[in-house]
């Protein structure tokens, strides 16, 4: 316990005041991203938003359902845009991003690493978001493959839109980008995402 003028204080009731202190932080630093625009999103919308960035390694690296758990990530009118700029958008098509043309399933697999995601209020029920994307070729050992190193096949970043459905959030559009460092890098990428809307070829 700790006496300070007069005033007898528990460690118990320390731990309290520091919680409620900490608390408080927490709910400054949400309000703070709640606001650009007049949008606002609640403590649910951004773990639901992190929860469907999370699955979707999951679906795509697994062939999960033979690509339909990838196409149930995006809305109906979703579309994902490549690092060439292509637009794959519809159910058929996602389906076919996310396995549909495999074989089987892999649910064991690993190779979509995405971390740093940052998640902005958009009006209309609506936010973006970007994350860093690391592909790793993991080694494997086995009568199937054999010995195989390890290695580094892709790295770049996503650039996401998310939408509010009846059924939960969903990616409108997701683009990846590849790392670059020139210039022209970022006026490129952006000139993808106006394209989003376009029909896929």
């Amino acid at each position: 316990m700790v006496t300070r003028d007069g005033v007898l204080l528990t460690w118990k009731g320390l731990s309290g005041i520091m919680t409620l202190v900490a608390v408080g932080a927490i709910v400054v630093a949400v309000q703070a991203q709640q606001r650009p625009n007049g949008a606002t999103l609640s403590a649910q919308d951004y773990i639901d938003i992190q929860q469907l960035v999370a699955r979707y390694p999951y679906a795509l690296d697994g062939s999960l359902g033979r690509g339909a758990v990838y196409a149930d990530l995006f809305t109906a009118d979703g579309v994902f845009i490549n690092q060439d700029g292509r637009h794959d958008g519809g159910r058929a098509a996602l389906e076919g991003l996310g396995g549909a043309r495999r074989d089987r399933e892999t649910p064991l697999n690993t190779a979509h690493y995405i971390v740093n995601h940052v998640i902005e209020p958009l009006p209309g029920g609506r936010a973006r978001g970007q994350e860093y994307l690391v592909v790793l070729d993991v080694g494997e050992e086995g009568p199937v493959h054999g010995p195989r190193p390890s290695s580094i096949r892709l790295g770049g970043q996503y650039r996401d839109e998310y939408e509010k459905t009846p059924q939960g959030w969903r990616f409108k559009t997701r683009q990846f980008i590849n790392k670059d460092t020139t210039e022209k890098a970022s006026a490129y990428a952006e000139s993808l995402r106006h394209q989003a809307a376009k029909p896929s070829r």
